[in-house]
């Protein structure tokens, strides 16, 4: 079970022998992270570079404006996969009505090989006016390519979309629904009044025969639908 909790880790308090702040770390690479949010949920992908000590863990904290934490995701990984790989955080933020616009921070505290502490701080703005998960069309899809949440792709001649932001790899391509969903699916779907019958005409070519009628919806448009007798 991931561990979700809007609780304060004391982060920018701890002691650190190197101080990080800025758009980039030195020490942490960070993928998916935005400089605007608006209400919702999204999801950063944090990585230690070659100078962390191998078996340590990447802590993380976000603070709104007024040191109110803001909810994280940090799902958990296993003892195995941090004893032989440097540091990684899979995590999601959540900013609900909790939450105070205004700049907010996340930060991020390790462990390097010879042990000097450093502490990474990110400002970003919060804004919860603004919609910032409107969907972006990527084509089809593309090994290596980075996705973030409310990416739509093609794939086998099917759209998916992101529910997690995350790297173009074979084993998180589509279908797997730990990263997509169906596209149709998540549309919201509606149902139009055919108000009037339009007429219909009948096609024989080559002893294939075409059924064709159209229609007025309730909305204005004209619905046009055919059939195909063999």
């Amino acid at each position: 079970m991931a561990l979700v909790k809007r609780l304060r880790r004391d982060l920018l308090n701890k002691s650190a022998e190197i101080e990080e702040s800025g758009d980039r770390s030195e020490f942490f690479e960070i993928y998916g992270i935005r400089d605007v949010y608006g209400i919702g949920i999204f999801t950063i992908f944090i990585r230690g570079s070659e100078k962390f000590k191998k078996g340590s863990f990447i802590e993380v904290e976000a603070l709104d404006e007024f040191d109110v934490p803001i909810i994280v995701d940090v799902p958990p990984s296993s003892e195995e996969y941090e004893k032989r790989f440097l540091p990684s955080r899979r995590m999601t933020i959540k900013v609900d009505e909790e939450v105070n616009s205004g700049i907010a921070k996340l930060i991020l505290y390790g462990t390097l090989k010879d042990n000097r502490r450093v502490r990474y701080v990110r400002t970003f703005t919060i804004n919860k006016e603004e919609n910032t998960q409107l969907l972006v069309d990527k084509g089809e899809w593309e090994l290596g390519e980075f996705y973030e949440v409310a990416n739509v792709v093609q794939y086998s001649g099917s759209s998916y979309k992101t529910i997690l932001s995350h790297e173009g790899l074979e084993t998180t391509a589509p279908p797997d629904p730990s990263y997509w969903i169906p596209f149709a699916e998540s549309q919201p779907s509606y149902q139009l009044l055919i108000e009037s019958f339009n007429g219909y005409s009948i096609e024989n070519n080559n002893n294939n025969v075409y059924l064709t009628a159209s229609f007025f919806a309730s909305n204005g448009d004209e619905i046009t639908s055919s059939l195909d007798y063999q």
